[in-house]
């Protein structure tokens, strides 16, 4: 079974997915395609991500959480 790390240097950065026993790089993405991708996950997992953008999920640790609130403020207007 291979293991793969996340290797994220700084904010600016971008992102690497490589393998842990090489160290071959297999990716290499910015951080707003790595919340595009967060976002259709959640569109595959059936969350109701889709009217997400990446600059919603800035700094969400929770999609569930996120979708969540994102109803709520909108059941508000």
């Amino acid at each position: 079974m291979r293991n793969y790390q996340i290797v994220h240097d700084g904010t600016g950065d971008p992102i690497r997915l490589r393998t842990a026993d090489t160290g071959r790089v297999l990716a290499v993405i910015t951080a707003d395609e790595a919340r595009q991708l967060w976002i259709n996950l959640g569109v595959a997992l059936g969350l109701d991500t889709a009217s997400l953008t990446a600059k919603n999920v800035r700094n969400a640790s929770s999609l569930k959480e996120l979708v969540k609130r994102q109803k709520k403020s909108a059941a508000r207007k």
